[in-house]
């Protein structure tokens, strides 16, 4: 899902942070822009950062992502964190060794 994100500051263009479970969440930010902000409830006017972002768990048992390696294909993790949903789980390592074999069979037509 893509979300607008304001920050403070001009948000990394790609971010991971390593959870306790060993898993990285990733977000991603393009489109910042610097804009002005009103003043409000007393506190003068400013400015901030503006951006779109996407985000999305890694599972621990898959190969650790790097920055360099996700700004390498940063089209492709965006598309696949605006399609991520937290809600939906991931499969299991059975689940993904049972859809590897069967692409193996498939490759050899067994």
């Amino acid at each position: 899902m893509i979300a607008k994100c304001t920050t403070n500051e001009r948000p990394a263009d790609v971010e991971i942070n390593t959870i306790p479970d060993g898993g990285q969440y990733v977000r991603l930010h393009q489109n910042a822009s610097q804009v002005d902000t009103p003043s409000m409830d007393g506190q003068p006017a400013g400015k901030v950062w503006e951006s779109d972002e996407v985000s999305f768990y890694a599972p621990a048992d898959r190969e650790p992502l790097t920055v360099e390696a996700v700004t390498a294909d940063f089209s492709d993790w965006w598309t696949y964190g605006a399609a991520w949903d937290p809600d939906a789980p991931a499969p299991s390592l059975d689940d993904r060794v049972t859809d590897l074999e069967a692409v193996m069979l498939a490759i050899i037509g067994v």
